[in-house]
This record gives C-alpha cells, sequence and structure tokens, in this order.
C-alpha cells in the first residue's frame, strides 16, 4: 500500500496540464465530428455512441500517460506498484463503493420523502418538477433511446460501450483529475480548496444533468485520494460506480 504524503508526490505543472488537457479535448472534438460524419449518427446519439466514447477515453487515457511519464513514471513502474498492492486496492474499492451506494440510497430516499411531503402541502407541483427537469429529462431519454435501439441490438457494441463506460474513461479521468489535477494543486494550495477546485473541474467534464452529481461524485474520489494515495483504488471505485449507473440505465431502458 502506498504510505508517501500527497505532498511527496511529483507534480504536473498546472500551465502544461491546461494546454495538454485543451489540446486533448480539441483533438476529441475533431476525431468525433470525422467519425460521426462518416459513421451518421444523428446528433442526439453522438454523447452515447460507443466509439465516440472510446475515442474520448482512448485520447485523454495517451495524454495522461504520457503526462505520467514526464514525472518519471513507466509502465513497468506501475505495473509493478499495482501488482504489489492489488488485493489492498481491490478491497478499498469495494468498502467506497459500497459507502457510496448506500449513501446514494439514503439520499435519494430522503429526497423522494421529502418531495411527496412538499407536495402534499402545496409547496410546488409534480408539473413545476417535471418542467424544471426537462432538458435532463430529454438527454436520458436519448440515452435511453440510444440503449434499446442500438446496444441492445448489438452485443458487440455494448461490450465497447461498457469497457469506454465502465474502464478506459475511470482511468483517464483517475489520471487526470486526481494524480495530475489534484496533486499540483494540493502541492499549492489547502486539501478543502484543492478538492472543492478538483470537484468543479471534473463536473464541468460532466456538464448537462449528471453536473451537479459529478461535482459530488469528484469529491468523493478526491476524499478517497486524499486518504489513501492509491489511485488503482480510485480507478476501481470509479469503474465500479459507472458500472452499476449503467446497469441501472440499461434496465430501465428495456
Amino acid at each position: 500500500m502506498p504510505t508517501e504524503n500527497i505532498q511527496e508526490k511529483t507534480a504536473f505543472p498546472l500551465s502544461q496540464l491546461l494546454v495538454l488537457w485543451l489540446a486533448s479535448g480539441l483533438a476529441i472534438v475533431v476525431i468525433s465530428l470525422i467519425y460521426a460524419k462518416a459513421a451518421e449518427i444523428p446528433a442526439e446519439f453522438l454523447h452515447h455512441n460507443e466509439i465516440i466514447r472510446s475515442i474520448q477515453g482512448a485520447v485523454l487515457l495517451f495524454a495522461g500517460f504520457w503526462a505520467m511519464t514526464t514525472l518519471g513514471v513507466t509502465a513497468e513502474s506501475l505495473k509493478k506498484r499495482f501488482s504489489s498492492g492489488i488485493n489492498g486496492s481491490m478491497r478499498l474499492a469495494f468498502k467506497y463503493f459500497l459507502i457510496y451506494s448506500l449513501a446514494v440510497i439514503v439520499i435519494v430516499g430522503a429526497l423522494s420523502l421529502t418531495a411527496m411531503l412538499l407536495m402534499k402541502l402545496g409547496v410546488f407541483s409534480m408539473d413545476a418538477f417535471d418542467s424544471y427537469h426537462a432538458k435532463a429529462a430529454a438527454e436520458k431519454l436519448a440515452q435511453k433511446n440510444y440503449l434499446r435501439e442500438v446496444l441492445f441490438s448489438s452485443p458487440l457494441k455494448l461490450l465497447v460501450y461498457l469497457f469506454a463506460t465502465c474502464v478506459l474513461i475511470p482511468v483517464e479521468e483517475e489520471i487526470f483529475t486526481r494524480r495530475l489535477l489534484y496533486v499540483s494543486l494540493r502541492r499549492k494550495i489547502g486539501f478543502y480548496s484543492a478538492l472543492t477546485i478538483t470537484s468543479l473541474v471534473f463536473g464541468l467534464e460532466h456538464l448537462g444533468g449528471a453536473a451537479i452529481p459529478a461535482v459530488i461524485f469528484g469529491g468523493y474520489l478526491t476524499w478517497i485520494y486524499e486518504k489513501h494515495r492509491d489511485l488503482a483504488a480510485n480507478i476501481m471505485v470509479h469503474g465500479l460506480i459507472n458500472f452499476s449507473v449503467t446497469v441501472v440505465m440499461l434496465f430501465f431502458s428495456v
């Protein structure tokens, strides 16, 4: 298990990280648009397409690993580090996944009961609630349609979607957000300030109906990383949560 303090980790310069992030984002947009045009993908399906998700994950993963090599991290050193502590990382991952799942159940239950009580008291109506969430509902409908009409018709596409969503994207997001951004911020400012900035950036990467949950989720992952300094555990927690969310979406899209 890792023992070094966050302050002892080698930091990637924030200015270079911004340039790398912008360059990677531009590459993703260009490659995705070329693919979308060639494959004639409807606009409402772009965000959920399994190949575009794979493009995002692959480009940022490549950029993230390149940044890690500039810090002296090699594929061999990563392999040795992860293999030596993989059992501990897995235990941490399942522990924090369980905590997250229980917290979500409690929060959703409490919010549902509160909403029912407020509606009975006439504080707001369901119509107002639906209107407020119309945009998010439209996004969820597009995602549901894509899952039902495209992914369920092709096991291969479904596997690519799951791999991109539950493996590629968690790996690249944890490298970029926790190991590169958070560590660089943490070396300069306090824990709470670094956590807040990192969580907000993570939320910006998930603009739309998922932005606010992403900020909370990002804060949770950052707290785990500060506590244990175990990137493998963070990646596994992230992947497990993405997988559970995907399974729920697949279930309700049938």
